[in-house]
Formats: structure tokens, sequence, C-alpha cells
């Protein structure tokens, strides 16, 4: 997981790269995983949130950044800085660029087959609207609110609207939710968490598909085994 320096990055910049992707895999990794075992919302999901939105933005800026230094030999440092938090409109950049550059993958299916399973998922546009929430302020929303500002959505409050849009083809995981007999909760609680799980692993596995088959650059390339899903979910 080296880049290659081939497209005028020095030294330095190669080191701190790898260390980048290291960063976001890892908060990509944890907040699966405390997604995953979630038991009660209130408890975990500014957990969740904080890991999630740091490591999707993360990888996602990589990609940006990878796509670009293929095309120009330069890093994108303003266009970077430009962004902010923005995840939506980072993810949308993302899926273009990646359409784009499935001319010069290795194997363009996959890519392709990738990209269709992420654009017809129908949980991760919430998903991502959530995280752009709590990165841009809504981790600060109740002492926003304390200080008397205007409050963004609560970070509950985006759980619950993932959590419908999961739920939809789910009716009886609905129904246990509000079941009063023992264990029926924890059972809708796992059975959502799978759900969002899974369309989070989506994303991930179309991003890394494409940069393993070279859709965002050779650099990406070359750095593609440090952000597989499989590979990163072992350790």
């Amino acid at each position: 997981m080296t880049p290659t320096r081939g497209h005028g990055l020095t030294q330095q910049q190669a080191v701190l790269l790898t260390m980048e992707v290291e960063s976001a895999v890892n908060l990509l990794r944890d907040g699966r995983e405390a997604l995953r075992t979630m038991t009660y919302s209130s408890r975990g999901a500014d957990t969740v949130w904080t890991l999630l939105s740091l490591g999707a933005e993360k990888l996602l800026k990589l990609s940006i950044g990878f796509a670009a230094l293929e095309e120009t030999g330069e890093w994108p440092g303003k266009t970077m800085r430009g962004y902010a938090h923005k995840v939506v409109q980072l993810d949308d950049d993302v899926r273009e660029l990646i359409a784009v550059g499935m001319a010069r993958a290795a194997q363009p299916a996959y890519v392709r087959n990738g990209l269709a399973r992420l654009n017809s998922d129908t949980v991760w546009p919430k998903i991502r609207e959530g995280l752009e929430q709590y990165g841009s302020g809504g981790r600060y929303h109740y002492l926003d609110w304390i200080n008397g500002q205007p409050p963004f959505d609560s970070p509950r409050g985006y759980w619950d609207h993932i959590e419908n849009e999961a739920l939809e083809p789910h009716p009886a995981a609905r129904a246990l939710f509000v079941s009063v007999v023992p264990g029926d909760f924890q059972k809708a609680r796992r059975q959502t968490n799978d759900a969002v799980v899974a369309s989070l692993d989506v994303w991930w596995s179309a991003v890394h598909v494409a940069w393993k088959q070279g859709a965002l650059g050779a650099e990406a390339a070359a750095m593609s085994s440090g952000i597989d899903p499989g590979g990163v979910l072992a350790r």
C-alpha cells in the first residue's frame, strides 16, 4: 500500500497519503463495528456518527485527490478545502469521476456493477445526508442550542430518518420495535443495524473497486489494498 510517486508526489506527500488512507479506514472500520453492535441509538448514535462522518469524508476526499492527481499531476489542495464537510457533494462528485474513469479501468464491468449497486441503494442517500449534517454542525447540536443558535436536526433525528428507510422493506422488524415480548426490541435493533451496515458496505465496496481497477488513477490503484473492506475488517 505505497504510492508510486509517479505523478508529482514528494516523498513526504507519499508517506502522508499512506497515513491518511490508514486513518480513513480505521475510522470506517470502527464506525461500522459501533453501528453493527449498537444496542440503543440514544447511547450509540453519536459514536457512530463521529467515526463514520470523519472516515467517509476522508475516503471521499482521497478519491477526489487521486483522480485529480491522475489528470493534472498535482494534489488539489485548494479544491479539497472548498468541500469542507459537504459529504453529499463529495459523494456525487466521486461517483461522476468513477463513471468517467471507467474507460481507463482494468476491468470496467466490476466498476460498473459496483456503481450500479450503489446507485440503486435507497438507504445510502439517508446515511450520507446524516454524515454531512453531523460533520457540518450536528456534532454540536445540543451545545449550539444551549448557546442560543438555531439547531440543526438532532443526531438522533438523523438516525430516525435512516432507520425509517432501512425498515421500509422489513415491516416485521418495525413491528418488533413496539412489541412487549422480551427480546423483540433487541432483534429489531440487530436487523436494523444489519440493514444499515449493508448499505454502508455497498458504498465502501464501490469506492474500493474503483480504486483497485484504476478508475480513479494509478495512485489510487497502488493503494487500493489499504481500503479493501475484506482486509480492513479482518484486522
